[in-house]
């Protein structure tokens, strides 16, 4: 994907040293609804890859991205930290109740208020053997950790949905049933394609990989423009920090 030099200039923006600070309460960014970010048509799905910076003030119930509307059948996808402090990515069949993913082992309760890289891939096989997990810590190795499969009922794929995609948000809109990040996200981005172990330790390093690259939000611009694409967000509450993972 080239990036548009008439809208954000010759150069990439830069990225490190700042992010979006998430209350817990009720912020979020919300990214619209697009076909770019979604990768199933009822009867098949297609690769893709979600990742970001992370620091969690609390991991219980961080939101990091979905595609996802709860108070309805229009479920596609969504990527989080749960209840439980274990990293997830679960993929929804539209009956709302057939779904596969994987979730990680280990919990997170060590890693308050540090950043980490967060990444999950999956391949579009339509299996949770798919589905892969990857954690960084700011300098670290990437390390691997998918073991927990997550799977209910018959699933076949996603469906193409008018579910918005977010940040820092999950839950169902019409109700009090909603759950936030609380602390900071940075460097959040989208791929078309099942990224390696490689690509997703050089994301981490700070490489920027461009190719099959769909969206990419909050740099260390104080915005939440989308600057590999045209799904702009419309903030709802985050601030801008200037704590960030390459601080």
């Amino acid at each position: 994907m080239i990036i548009n030099p008439y809208r954000f200039g010759a150069g990439l923006p830069t990225f490190g040293g700042a992010s979006r600070d998430f209350d817990g309460t009720n912020d979020d960014v919300n990214l619209g609804d697009s076909d770019v970010f979604s990768f199933g048509d009822s009867s098949t799905d297609s690769p893709f890859s979600v990742c970001a910076w992370i620091k969690m003030t609390d991991p219980t119930n961080f939101r990091i991205l979905s595609k996802f509307q709860s108070a309805t059948t229009e479920r596609e996808w969504f990527f989080n930290v749960g209840s439980d402090d274990n990293l997830f990515l679960l993929l929804y069949d539209n009956n709302g109740g057939a779904r596969i993913g994987r979730k990680t082992t280990g919990g997170y309760t060590a890693d308050e208020n540090s950043w980490l890289h967060v990444a999950a891939t999956y391949d579009g096989s339509s299996l949770s053997s798919g589905v892969s997990l990857y954690t960084t810590t700011v300098g670290g190795t990437t390390s691997q950790d998918d073991t927990l499969d997550q799977n209910v009922a018959t699933y076949t794929a996603m469906h193409n949905t008018a579910a918005e995609t977010r940040i820092g948000r999950l839950g169902d809109f019409s109700t009090a049933n909603v759950h936030y990040a609380n602390g900071l996200i940075a460097d959040v981005r989208i791929y078309d394609k099942e990224l390696s172990s490689a690509e997703v330790q050089d994301i981490a390093d700070g490489t920027h990989i461009e190719t099959n690259l769909v969206g990419w939000w909050i740099t260390d611009n104080d915005d939440v423009l989308d600057y590999a694409g045209t799904n702009d967000g419309t903030n709802n509450g985050s601030t801008y920090s200037t704590d960030g993972p390459a601080d």
